[in-house]
C-alpha cells in the first residue's frame, strides 16, 4: 500500500499521513485473521476428537 500512495505523488494529501490508515487498517486485518484461526482450531479440534471416537 506504501507503494501506491507514493505513486500517488501527494494527489490525494500528505503521504506519510496517508499510510497511517493503511497500518490501522492492516493491524485490524490481522487481528480479525488471529480470532477467526482460532475458532477454526477449536472447530478442527473438536472434529477430529468426534472422529477418533
Amino acid at each position: 500500500m506504501v507503494a501506491v500512495v507514493e505513486q500517488l505523488g501527494g494527489a490525494l494529501g500528505v503521504p506519510g499521513l496517508l499510510v497511517l490508515p493503511c497500518v490501522a487498517a492492516h493491524l485490524n486485518q490481522i487481528i480479525i485473521d488471529s480470532f477467526l484461526v482460532s475458532i477454526w482450531r477449536k472447530r478442527e479440534d473438536e472434529f477430529n476428537s468426534a472422529k477418533v471416537a
